[in-house]
């Protein structure tokens, strides 16, 4: 009897040894699928960082964005979504792109969990979000994840689909 109680905390700890390995192991690779997708994405930085100082930067000559202009842009987005500046459309495509790890053209829970979850967003949280996101869908195209992204910024209905899109249920 003793024999197997002294077992049981060992296979446990092997378990979980097995798990944090696997997670490791799932962060490694999507660092490295970040890492080659901002490489790709390398010109669109240059273009981006530009074109948010022109944009934003009332006074561009200080080569800063303040709190208040990112606020402004991103409320003008949000009161007319097809005001949308080419380095915003870049940057909701990078997020789907980041997400869509498969590479099959759409976000399944489990793509969805293992991105959100690296932003310390609780794994539980992050599978109930995509539940809502979805709308009982296995998965969210890039078209479906374009209009949640707009939802996201516009919507005023605290629990429309697109507020889920960052993988947190409250705020």
């Amino acid at each position: 009897m003793s024999a197997s109680v002294s077992f049981l905390p060992r296979q446990q700890q092997l378990l979980a040894d097995e798990e944090q390995q696997r997670q490791r192991q799932a962060r490694q690779q999507l660092r490295q699928r970040q890492r080659q997708r901002q490489n790709s994405y390398g010109p669109l930085e240059v273009q981006t960082e530009s074109e948010l100082t022109n944009a934003v930067d009332e006074q561009a000559s200080e080569l800063k964005v303040s709190v208040d202009e990112w606020c402004n842009m991103w409320d003008a987005y949000a009161k007319d979504p097809s005001s949308v500046m080419d380095w915003q459309n870049a940057y909701m495509n990078f997020m789907f792109d980041l997400e869509d790890a498969s590479h099959d053209g759409g976000i399944d829970v489990t793509e969805f969990t293992l991105v959100c979850s690296s932003y310390g967003v609780d794994k539980k949280e992050c599978e109930d979000a995509f539940s809502k996101m979805a709308q009982g869908q296995s998965d969210v195209t890039r078209e479906q994840f374009a209009a949640l992204w707009k939802e996201y910024f516009a919507a005023e209905d605290a629990n429309a689909p697109g507020n889920f899109i960052f993988g947190k249920t409250s705020f």
